[in-house]
């Protein structure tokens, strides 16, 4: 905050960034950075409530945007609340030259206003020095 005169103060201003070269990929749920990446296979959670908006199925999908190492996947859970949803087994690396990664889901029992959650089970092929961003689209 920067004081300009005695009742004038300045804020930074806020641009919200541009996911509209993702478009394709629904809609924008959460970004992980370095700090969430461990180097051993651990779960990152991610909220989704609000982007999973009723039954059907759905594609969530990460994608690699920065970084000099790759993210090894080893499956995915879809919860709600407590309760596992979808239980994904499927594994692959986000890497430069396979910056993308998708899961099907299919939601069954939706209740509005109950919390979702994205359990990636992820680590860091040679360190943690990769960021991303989740998108979730419905089918």
């Amino acid at each position: 905050m920067t004081v300009v005169g005695d009742r004038l103060y300045s804020l930074p201003t806020y641009f919200a960034p541009d996911y509209s070269k993702y478009k394709q990929y629904g809609e924008f749920t959460q970004e992980w950075t370095p700090m969430q990446v461990q180097t051993s296979m651990q779960p990152m959670r991610f909220e989704c409530t609000g982007k999973i908006s009723g039954n059907g199925s759905y594609e969530i999908t990460f994608i690699k945007t920065k970084g000099n190492d790759n993210l090894k996947i080893g499956g995915m859970k879809l919860l709600k609340r407590d309760e596992v949803l979808s239980d994904i087994n499927k594994s692959g690396v986000l890497s430069s030259e396979n910056p993308d990664f998708t899961f099907e889901v299919d939601v069954k029992t939706f209740e509005a206003g109950t919390p979702f959650y994205i359990d990636l089970n992820a680590c860091g092929e040679a360190g943690n020095d990769v960021s991303g961003l989740v998108f979730i689209r419905k089918k």
